[in-house]
């Protein structure tokens, strides 16, 4: 090959590694744009301030190994992104708020907001009922 052939495929080769870096640059932007768009409708409605909560969420430590999220740690973490309604215990006992069920909100707060008497009287009495 003469030395002109080399040069210009050479020009053509940095051409295109210089290419497959900004497709590469592109990429990584859409997979954290994609991964940040998941979290956003992961954290939607489960936590007072989804910015704040796309900020200081450990995925190690927020979420499981399938993605979903770990409210009771975020929840322990960061008491303040919890959702209106919902405390965190500061006792084994609940001697400092409502406590939580995996579902969110304690069985006495749904009955509540279901609006049946019945229903909040046996949540009432199931309250104070102590545990066996």
């Amino acid at each position: 090959m003469n030395s002109s052939k080399e040069a210009e495929l050479q020009q053509q080769l940095d051409a295109m590694k210089a290419e497959n870096e900004t497709l590469k640059t592109k990429v990584s932007t859409f997979e954290e744009r994609d991964t940040t768009a998941e979290r956003t409708k992961l954290l939607d409605g489960k936590v007072s301030d989804v910015q704040l909560a796309l900020r200081v969420l450990d995925p190690e430590k927020h979420l499981n190994a399938d993605g979903t999220l770990k409210t009771d740690a975020l929840y322990t973490d960061f008491p303040s992104l919890a959702p209106a309604g919902i405390t965190t215990p500061t006792a084994p006992d609940g001697g400092g708020g409502s406590q939580r069920t995996a579902a969110g909100a304690t069985s006495l707060d749904r009955a509540v907001q279901g609006g049946s008497l019945a229903d909040i009287n046996a949540a009432f009495d199931a309250a104070l009922t102590p545990a066996k």
